[in-house]
């Protein structure tokens, strides 16, 4: 036997023997030792791990989650070739920039592709083998990764390891070879006993299902193609083909090699082995060829899709970006079913629900077998991979790939105008299963196909839109880069009569009328509030707030207090809980102005069984059991779990500690479905009838609200929080929030800090954040201060917190940036929020001038809320320096509408590349200052540090860090925790003079801060700063930023520098392709950054042919005349200030330019000058935050407008949903013509021609849209009415 290469000459040879005794039951092992005395014992354990998983495990969903580029190709006539194959390969490589990849920049997070069984392929090789042609009828194929080891896999697969005794070298180290030695050693070893075992308990189910198994195939690879993080975890990749005689229909077919891999899984799963055996594919229609590699070489390192005869009339193409995993072979895409590209937001509840139906879901074509094929989900695997098990269940339980779809990713159906008139019964579909089926919820594009059918589907709110192509010889493209097909959707809903079955069996519950007096006395009260943990606080600026406004109080940025386990005072349990939020991948929603997309409903009663389709299951009848508060909710949520009851019963929650948002959302997360704040509701009555309230009301210091409307006030409250809690995570529904368990909390007991150190135990009392249970140490003696790098290196690590003019007076932004320059630190504009939102005032000029750009993917001090400079700080001033109105408030939503996931983040970061010229970076700061919202730095620091260090990526990028930094001894500690740079926000502050009213904090500047860090380091026997960064072993137990990036590749740069310099006039043509990014991006840096916005005396006229990719024509400058002749992808336009720009599509199209998608979502984003013409209609999102720009298009997607402060926007045609919200500025105009989209002359289009020659007809179809800050404007209509509700209007052009 082969002894590894990695073998020391000091480690001895052992023979050992391994005894069969009945491999088929995998039960005994008998091992003998050689009687050698002179070679010590050698301890080798074998374990056979078993384990229930309870509930889904939150630490195992967070960590496995991606976002990618997925796209399909089909013919429509159903004709394979291998064109196909070849055209989705092609298409998957230019979608290398959607993935991500390892240190070695050639180890891909994943690509791959789904396609139907290459048959002629197969077929040869079997010929070659001599096993005959397959019956394709009765073959299944599966494509299995399983362990890696030569030397068994041929006698594995024939079966003749059975009962055989044979003999396996085992080597014994040498004292002082180390640990990582023996791992190296174990895991050869381990994994002989892999290979037998997987192949072994593979052969025994098809064997015992009565599957023949015809032959094993290695799949051909090319290794040399494959990165070495990749080829350092690379499976044994082998094909199977079994037979299955006893079944006829497909469905029956594909249901019993569902079976059979079901079966397979669950006997891995409980073998120390069971990870490394995985079934990309096991069917009779489709195959799935994947792996841990670049979309570029996935075709070079499988050889069979290079083969000719690989023909299939579609594929699924898939690119991953992992985002908070390192990539694994079986993680990668497509799965079984789907092609997945977003995330899954509400997927631990997901899980938690489908492992409560286990015991409910039955169907009769699983003959009395469901037992077999559970678990239905698994909480360590990606939550694409659990979507997809999910689909796949109930497409082998009978339904069709489109029902499955529209069952677990509903669409936004309420308030649908087209669904509510046209399509009612769609509506009554949704409304069946809303009770059943909790909806998988979260950003996502999905592509499926079941080998017959071929489809694509969006997530409610349209966050991973897509694009599809039709040509005339009947191919359909469709790629992540939209149709909505009611017709499709309304087939599905006319199966059955939802409808009757909603209406006769689906009972309302009707609010009832709020009390109009107290049920007990104020002293009764106030032991109730103080036996369940209110306190005057509490009281006061919650509960009467939220009575007498209707909405949640608002309280300063920032909370001192110590964390509730650190703290000396007693806690609420919701205290211990922090909410999670959205970042980069999972974007938050705009509880406001996006409010359409979201609900609170949640049904109450028995859940029926799934898979069974009837009208009991409409019937949910409601009882009433008396739970206690979130330690009892929680307990009876999960104890029901794991009984297999959950199903059965709704959990109500009528208790006393309830009042606020959080406490109401930490109730639902863990499985209340309904809850009645008895006490709370009655302190609303007691405040309301209390003397000093009456009199206050009487006098007109407070409005006068009634009894009932307090209390309704309250509810108000507590739902608008609800959403914004919902948003904050990007979930749109309450009923996927319920029972997701959904935030974490501090568990000091384990593992939180540091690699090598464990906080266990109980805590000194007095202590407030988590570095406060740590100290430094040192083995070195202390040395003079004198030897310490000075003062003035030290600062040069500092920073100011992002705030932004307006947020805090000119004089203080000014002086703190003047202060930093001096000290040679950096000062931040905080402008972070604007440069990834692209407006209030960021134009070319700002961003080429930029030392360095700060890219905001949460709000900060309130993650996933947004922020709103109000309209009285808005000066002539700074609405001068950001482009907007005077006495106007600027709106900064929780979204930013062009990082949906992290390749978008990875394209801004590309834009920004191009108009800065040097390196960029990408803000990444944790902190914790609100009471329930995100996590202590501490937390976040560590992880990314050792995160970075395991990937091989520390060196790359620098770690800056902020949140209540005050002292030195701050400093200190986020250096050992691996902070390169330090933030300073309330201190600097401080230092300016400013009188805060929160006076907690101490006077200290950053300049003293930097004394006390030498202090330190000289205590420590340290001369750098740098010396210390990441050595987490000087920390010890108490007794008692800035990331920057991955240069990235440059897109083509023109050679027009001459016509810059001298300021002169010239024409070009380019051919462009749409992997060409950021065009035009680069050139307008240049200029910006000579002239400035509006100084270029020069014309650049330049014309494109073809597809252009993302962010096509951004942030072009006054001079520049761009034309595109062909389609454009997403971001046209971005933070252009100037120029023109015209879009069009080639002659003789073969379809008519306005029913077609020309360019695509988040055009004009966050213009600020130029003017935009486009013959075709554009995506989501058009002239999203537009400052200054004007544009013509011919209809747009949802959204269209939002958040606009400026410019004139003219839309010839029909929109989508959701027009102009959050619009506190510019016109739009748009045609309100049945079905008919039109064009401008500006594009060459005769209907364009047609409303100007007949202008006076056309005049009065157009809708004017009014922001209450333009109603005064010369453009506005002279008829205009006034309007108090602060609202966009419409009136008549």
């Amino acid at each position: 036997m082969e002894i590894p290469k990695y073998a020391k000459p000091s480690w001895k040879i052992v023979h050992l023997y391994l005894l069969y005794c009945d491999l088929e039951s995998l039960e005994t092992i008998d091992f003998e030792r050689s009687a050698s005395p002179e070679f010590p014992s050698f301890l080798f354990f074998w374990g056979r791990l078993r384990s229930v998983e309870l509930v889904a495990n939150l630490e195992d969903i967070i960590s496995e989650r991606g976002a990618c580029g997925v796209g399909f190709i089909a013919n429509l006539d159903n004709k394979a070739s291998h064109g196909i194959v070849k055209d989705a390969l092609t298409a998957l490589g230019c979608m290398e920039h959607r993935g991500g990849c390892g240190a070695d920049n050639d180890s891909g997070d994943g690509s791959g592709v789904m396609t139907s069984i290459p048959w002629d392929l197969f077929n040869e090789w079997a010929s070659e083998q001599g096993i005959g042609a397959f019956d394709q009828l009765h073959t299944g194929v599966g494509m299995v990764f399983l362990p890696k080891n030569e030397d068994l896999m041929k006698q594995a697969q024939a079966g003749q390891l059975i009962g055989r005794r044979f003999e396996v070298t085992f080597l014994l180290l040498a004292p002082g070879d180390g640990e990582s030695a023996l791992r190296k050693a174990t895991l050869w070893h381990v994994n002989l006993f892999a290979v037998l075992y997987a192949y072994a308990a593979i052969l025994d189910i098809f064997k015992k299902e009565g599957l023949e198994v015809l032959g094993w195939r290695s799949v051909p690879v090319d290794m040399s193609v494959v990165g070495y993080y990749a080829r350092e975890t690379m499976p044994n990749i082998q094909q199977v083909f079994v037979q299955i005689a006893k079944e006829e229909n497909i469905d029956d077919i594909e249901r019993e090699l569902y079976i059979c891999r079901k079966l397979i899984e669950r006997a891995a799963s409980s073998e120390t082995w069971g990870n490394e055996v995985y079934f990309c594919s096991l069917s009779n229609q489709t195959i799935v060829y994947k792996g841990m590699l670049r979309s570029e070489v996935l075709g070079r390192f499988y050889f069979d899709l290079q083969n000719e005869l690989y023909n299939s009339p579609f594929a699924i193409y898939h690119r991953r970006y992992s985002t908070n995993t390192s990539p694994r072979w079986p993680l990668a895409q497509p799965m079984r079913f789907l092609g997945h590209n977003g995330e899954i937001n509400t997927i631990q509840g997901n899980l938690n629900w489908m492992q409560s139906r286990e015991t409910s879901l039955k169907s009769p074509v699983w003959r009395g077998r469901e037992n077999e094929i559970r678990p239905f989900g698994n909480p360590k695997a990606s939550d694409s991979a659990n979507l997809d098990s999910a689909a796949e269940l109930l497409i082998r339980s009978g339904r069709t790939p489109e029902e499955a779809l529209m069952l677990l990713v509903p669409e936004a159906y309420k308030n649908h105008p087209t669904l509510m008139i046209k399509y009612p019964e769609i509506l009554d579909f949704y409304d069946y299963y809303k009770g059943q089926m909790e909806a998988w919820d979260g950003p996502a594009l999905l592509l499926f196909s079941d080998g017959k059918t071929v489809g694509a589907c969006l997530d409610r709110n349209g966050l991973r839109p897509a694009r599809y192509w039709r040509t005339v010889d009947n191919v359909v493209y469709v790629a992540s880069e939209v149709f909505e097909n009611t017709e499709v959707k309304k087939r599905v809903a006319l199966l059955n009569p939802y409808g009757k079955w909603v209406k006769e069996n689906l009972r309302s519950l009707k609010a009832t009328n709020f009390l109009s007096a107290t049920l007990m006395d104020n002293e009764i009260i106030l032991k109730r509030q103080q036996a369940y943990g209110y306190s005057s606080e509490d009281v006061q600026m919650v509960i009467e707030a939220m009575a007498a406004q209707g909405k949640e109080p608002t309280f300063c940025m920032g909370d001192d207090i110590p964390l509730a386990v650190l703290s000396r005072r007693p806690h609420m349990l919701y205290d211990y809980f922090k909410q999670r939020f959205a970042q980069v991948t999972n974007p938050a929603i705009d509880p406001l102005r996006e409010g359409l997309v979201m609900s609170l409903e949640v049904n109450l009663g028995k859940r029926g069984n799934i898979l069974e389709v009837g009208p009991e299951n409409a019937s949910q009848e409601a009882t009433r059991p008396a739970i206690p508060i979130l330690l009892a909710v929680g307990a009876v949520h999960q104890h029901l779990i794991q009984n297999g009851l959950r199903m059965q019963a709704s959990i109500v929650a009528d208790t006393a500690q309830c009042f606020s948002t959080h406490q109401f959302a930490c109730l639902i997360g863990y499985g209340a479905s309904a809850i009645c704040p008895y006490l709370a509701l009655e302190t609303c009555r007691q405040w309301r009838l209390s003397t000093k309230t009456v009199n206050l009301m009487r006098n007109g210091k407070m409005p006068t609200v009634t009894v009932e409307q307090a209390q309704k006030n309250f509810c108000k409250a507590v739902k608008s929080g609800l959403l914004k809690i919902l948003s904050k995570m990007g979930i749109s529904l309450l009923s996927s929030w319920l029972g997701r368990l959904y935030r974490f909390g501090l568990r000091l007991s384990q593992k939180i800090l540091l690699k090598d150190l464990k906080i266990l135990g109980s805590f000194n009392l007095g202590q407030e954040v988590l570095r406060d249970l740590l100290e430094l140490k040192s083995d070195r003696s202390p040395i003079p201060v004198g030897r310490v790098e000075p003062a003035s290196s030290i600062v040069e690590r500092f920073c100011t917190g992002g705030m932004s003019l307006g947020a805090i007076s000119r004089e203080t932004h000014e002086a703190i940036a003047i202060a930093m320059n001096r000290l040679g630190g950096k000062s931040n504009s905080g402008e972070g929020g604007e440069v990834a939102s692209g407006r209030f005032g960021v134009t070319p000029t700002f961003l080429a001038n930029a030392d360095q750009l700060e890219i905001k993917i949460a709000q900060g001090a309130k993650p996933g809320e947004g922020g709103q400079l109000p309209g009285k700080k808005v000066s002539a001033y700074i609405a001068r320096l950001r482009n907007s109105k005077p006495g106007v408030p600027l709106i900064s939503p929780p979204p930013h509408h062009d990082i949906y996931s992290i390749e978008d983040l990875a394209q801004l970061i590309y834009d920004l590349h191009q108009i800065s010229g040097h390196d960029g970076g990408t803000g990444a700061s944790p902190v914790s200052s609100i009471k329930h919202a995100g996590g202590p730095w501490e937390l976040g620091l560590t992880e990314t540090h050792q995160t970075l260090i395991a990937n091989g990526l520390r060196e790359r990028v620098i770690l800056r860090v902020d949140g209540g930094f005050k002292s030195g001894f701050d400093v200190i500690m986020a250096a050992l925790m691996g902070a390169d740079e330090y933030g300073f926000g309330s201190v600097a502050m401080i230092a300016t003079g400013c009188v805060m009213a929160r006076i907690c904090h101490t006077n200290n500047c950053p300049v003293g801060v930097a004394s006390q860090v030498r202090g330190m380091l000289a205590q420590l026997g340290y001369e750098k700063l740098d010396d210390v960064i990441g050595h987490t072993e000087l920390l010890k137990r108490r007794d008692i930023s800035l990331v920057k990036t991955q240069h990235l590749d440059l897109s083509y740069i023109l050679s027009i520098v001459k016509a810059i310099d001298n300021e002169t006039v010239v024409n070009k043509s380019v051919n462009i392709f749409n992997v060409d990014r950021a065009v035009c991006g680069r050139i307008a840096g240049v200029i910006a950054k000579r002239y400035g916005d509006t100084g270029f005396a020069g014309q650049l006229n330049i014309t494109f042919l073809g597809s252009a990719g993302q962010s096509f024509a951004c942030f072009l400058t006054p001079g520049m005349n761009i034309r595109l002749v062909g389609e454009a992808n997403d971001y046209v336009g971005k933070g252009m200030a100037g120029g023109e720009l015209v879009v069009t599509p080639v002659e003789k199209t073969g379809f008519t330019p306005e029913d077609a998608t020309i360019v695509g979502n988040t055009c004009l984003y966050g213009a600020t000058g130029g003017q935009v013409f486009v013959r075709g209609k554009a995506g989501e999102r058009f002239a999203v935050r537009n400052s200054l720009a004007e544009a013509v298009v011919e209809g747009t997607g949802d959204h269209c407008c939002e958040y606009m402060t400026g410019g004139c926007v003219v839309i010839l045609g029909k929109v989508g949903r959701n027009v102009a919200a959050g619009m506190t500025g510019g016109l739009a105009y748009i045609l309100d013509e049945d079905d008919t989209l039109i064009p401008k002359e500006k594009t060459g289009s005769s209907k364009g021609a047609e409303i100007l020659k007949e202008w006076d007809k056309y005049l009065s179809l157009f809708w004017q849209l009014v922001p209450p800050s333009e109603e005064d404007t010369p453009e506005a209509c002279a008829d205009y009415e006034q309007t108090t509700s602060g609202q966009v209007t419409f009136q008549s052009a």
